[in-house]
């Protein structure tokens, strides 16, 4: 994501010494995202019976990173 936008209207840039030369931009600096997202589901589903009732267990699970 690539975001250029001037949200409070600050008018100083001061120059940073890390960031390459540039013009007064106000606030609108901007920030580069980079973001990756994995992710993984599992489930079972087990039945029988236990004393003439029918029995069902099911487990999961879900993890996001």
């Amino acid at each position: 994501m690539r975001l250029l936008e001037n949200f409070t209207g600050f008018l100083l840039d001061v120059q940073e010494p890390l960031q390459s030369l540039h013009d007064q931009r106000g606030d609108m600096a901007r920030p580069d995202v980079h973001e990756l997202t994995i992710g993984a589901r599992g489930a079972a589903r087990m039945h029988g019976s236990l004393l003439g009732q029918r029995q069902e267990l099911e487990l999961g699970t879900s993890r996001a990173r």
